[in-house]
This record gives structure tokens, sequence and C-alpha cells, in this order.
């Protein structure tokens, strides 16, 4: 017997396979947010080391894994296989997103802090003040937690088209009958 018996999101083993790789995407976004995100280094030295919890993008990075690891969970516990897809895709386009935002704010930041130095130091009368060098470094937990999500909603894409296709090949698809009879 085949895993498409009717049930829309793959069969029993089907489910099983999204909510395991879903599980696990999961896993790495909650892995990567309690990691290091990124260092300001001034000069060469160590001023601030932000980790993902520290930043409000690691926590709704960590919520929307938390929320997508359970809600799926719950689906396929219940033969809903589809939904289950949907919203892996979802929290994964949501990590993905605000990971992104993080890392392009760590690297745009040493910019904006020698912006204000800058001003800070106009007002004061110092003769020849020489900005230092500041450098940021973005830290493995935004890599891994963007890489969790890219996993996320891969599984969601996959968990959506995968069924459909397969549905179509064996003449049980939305549009098999139209298809066999001709437009």
């Amino acid at each position: 017997m085949s895993d498409l018996t009717g049930t829309g999101g793959g069969g029993h083993r089907g489910r099983l396979v999204l909510l395991v790789a879903g599980v696990a995407a999961c896993i790495a976004v909650v892995i990567g947010t309690g990691l290091e995100w990124g260092r300001l280094l001034v000069n060469g030295r160590l001023v601030v080391a932000e980790g993902g919890l520290s930043l409000w993008q690691g926590i709704v990075a960590l919520v929307a894994a938390a929320v997508a690891a359970a809600a799926m969970g719950v689906l396929v516990a219940s033969g809903r296989g589809r939904p289950a897809a949907a919203v892996g895709l979802m929290a994964g386009a949501v990590v993905t997103a605000v990971t992104l935002q993080a890392v392009a704010w760590l690297v745009s930041r040493p910019g904006d802090i020698a912006e204000q130095v800058k001003a800070g130091a106009e007002s004061i009368p110092l003769q020849g003040y020489v900005v230092p060098a500041i450098r940021s470094v973005v830290g493995p937990g935004a890599w891994i937690t963007f890489i969790g999500g890219v996993a996320l909603v891969l599984v969601g894409l996959l968990g959506l088209v995968l069924p459909a296709w397969r549905g179509r090949q064996r003449g049980r698809g939305a549009r098999a009958g139209r298809l066999a009879s001709g437009p």
C-alpha cells in the first residue's frame, strides 16, 4: 500500500518524516538562539557580545520555533500533514526574516557607532581626535538560527508540494481527472 492513502498529507510515514524534519529544524533554531549572535570589537578588543536571547530577534525566533514544533506535533498526530507543513513554512519564514534583520543590524552597527562618536567628538574641543577602529563580527548563533529557519521553510515547502505531486503522478491529484479527459 502506498503512503498516499487519502490523507492529503502524504500518509502516516510521510507525516512522520515531516514532523521529524520540522522538529530537527526547530531544534537548530533553539540552539542558535542560545549562542552568541555577534561581537563588537574596538581596536581589536571585545566590548560587547550579543547573545541571541539578548536581542528581540532571537526571542521572536525562539518563540516561532517553539510554537511551530508544538503545532506541527499536534497537527501530525491528528493526521493533518498539509496544515503542519504550512505552519512550518510560516514559522521558517518568520525565523529567516528576523535573523536576516539581526545580521544586517549587526553588520551596520559599527558605522552607526562611529557616526555617534564623531558627532560627540565635535562638541568636545579635542584637536586631532581619531575615531578608533570599530568592527562587528556575526557569531555562529545567528548563522545556525538562519540555517534552521531556511530548513524549516524547505520542510514546509516539501510538505506542501510533494504529496500533491505524488498524487498527480499516480493519477490521484486534484487535476488528474481534468488532465485525463483533456482540456
